[in-house]
């Protein structure tokens, strides 16, 4: 089947560009050298956010095409260079226009117009407009930022859906959101080459993550033997027609097939963001089926997504204390001072995965009656202890006694020796004065 994603990107531009511009604006925003040039830019970095830029920056052509006398969008620039507008009421001007006379969106949000005005003042810089981030703030009211709570899962909500989900292919990709917590893209680029069974090993790819770097990551028991399912799954025999027969297929795994992606038959390879479409309405399918796709209250988000699961894994690990380690865990970028060997990371990971495992009740209790044994041990070790240091402070208390029974008798005698030489010495006084008279 042919990957159809650019297709219904394109078509889904052109309705919404539809909604927001006359075909005028448009051509008036396509003749433009500076906003191609400024967006060509940003493309260098990162396509998607180019398209991003692309769509706020159109919206800035609106506003000076409806409100500067349809002026070109490059001569209105070179006006406020040449200082005969100010950049600041042209920016202040642009939010008021988006909040009150632009068509399509009858009420747009505080968050989304904070993009869209920053991203025209950076098109403005970026073409030589005179303006600093500190004028701006102080001349250019915006709302203040939105932000919702987002919604908690724990290990329990986390084993419910994946209990739910009766497709393979889902719940390996579920398996994998909760245990990595990779961003829902960069789990969906996953090739058939970055899922190392032998090594138990996953390296998500540097082009797809957000921060431009590979990462590998250790596999957990449970998430290898589902790895397997889903692979057997996936490349299973298959019965088709030729010149009207039916004859069974083999298909045979290609290492830079999409490892979410069903096996296509003609060899084709779909993009990763299909999956992730694909993937991410079977994920909310699936909530609503089992009561967990309730909406956000501004009605834009489900309260649980894919990012739910990636929080999940990060806040899992934190808890267990390991902050630093989780940051790392996830693909954060973490502090440049924090370091850990091979080893120490393989001890780290064998610490956690317990708790980033779901469905494998065998070997979770089996690491119960392990932590079990070794708290038998640890308590029989305690105990041995006890009775030593017990016997060793009797020991230590009968030997004082002794010492102190020894010295108070040693002091008995010398206080009974020294009253009798006393007493001695007193009769001998009275004796002496006899004696002489005598004499």
């Amino acid at each position: 089947m042919p990957d159809r994603e650019p297709e219904m990107a394109q078509l889904f531009a052109v309705k919404r560009q539809e909604q927001l511009y006359t075909a005028n604006e448009v051509a008036h925003f396509e003749r433009s050298k500076y906003a191609k040039k400024y967006v060509d830019r940003k493309a260098t970095a990162s396509p998607s956010t180019a398209s991003t830029y692309r769509t706020h920056t159109a919206a800035l052509a609106q506003f000076i095409y409806r409100t500067q006398e349809q002026a070109e969008l490059d001569d209105f620039v070179d006006s406020i260079k040449a200082g005969k507008h100010n950049p600041y009421d042209v920016l202040a001007d642009f939010a008021a226009f988006i909040t009150r006379e632009r068509t399509g969106d009858k009420k747009i949000k505080p968050n989304s117009l904070r993009v869209m005005v920053k991203v025209a003042k950076r098109f403005l810089k970026f073409s030589g407009c005179p303006i600093t981030n500190e004028d701006f703030k102080e001349q250019v009211s915006l709302p203040r930022r939105e932000s919702v709570e987002k919604k908690a899962v724990d290990k329990r909500d986390v084993i419910t859906i994946l209990n739910a989900a009766q497709d393979v292919r889902l719940k390996t990709y579920l398996m994998y959101e909760a245990a990595y917590g990779p961003r829902p893209l960069e789990n969906a680029a996953l090739r058939n080459r970055d899922v190392d069974l032998e090594k138990e090993t996953v390296t998500f790819r540097a082009d797809f993550s957000k921060m431009r770097v590979a990462r590998t990551r250790r596999m957990t028991k449970e998430l290898a033997q589902q790895t397997k399912l889903w692979l057997a799954e996936k490349y299973r025999p298959y019965r088709t027609t030729v010149n009207e027969r039916k004859v069974w297929r083999a298909p045979k795994a290609n290492p830079e097939d999409l490892f979410f992606a069903p096996y296509h038959v003609d060899g084709k390879i779909p993009q990763p963001k299909t999956q992730y479409n694909q993937l991410g309405k079977r994920f909310h399918d699936l909530l609503s089926s089992i009561s967990m796709g309730s909406w956000e209250e501004n009605g834009r988000r489900r309260e649980i997504t894919q990012n739910s699961l990636r929080r999940f894994a990060k806040t899992a690990i934190s808890d267990l204390g390991f902050s630093d380690y989780s940051e790392w865990w996830i693909g954060h970028e973490n502090s440049t001072y924090y370091r850990k060997s091979e080893r120490e990371r393989e001890e780290m990971f064998r610490k956690i995965e317990p708790y980033l495992t779901f469905l494998d009740v065998a070997g979770l209790e089996a690491h119960s009656a392990d932590i079990e044994a070794q708290l038998k041990v640890v308590k029989e070790q305690t105990d041995r202890q006890i009775r030593v240091l017990t016997q060793s402070y009797e020991q230590k208390l009968q030997d004082m006694e002794a010492r102190f029974m020894r010295e108070l008798e040693a002091r008995k005698e010398g206080f009974e020796s020294q009253k009798a030489l006393e007493q001695n010495k007193e009769r001998l006084i009275v004796e002496v004065p006899t004696t002489n008279k005598r004499a």
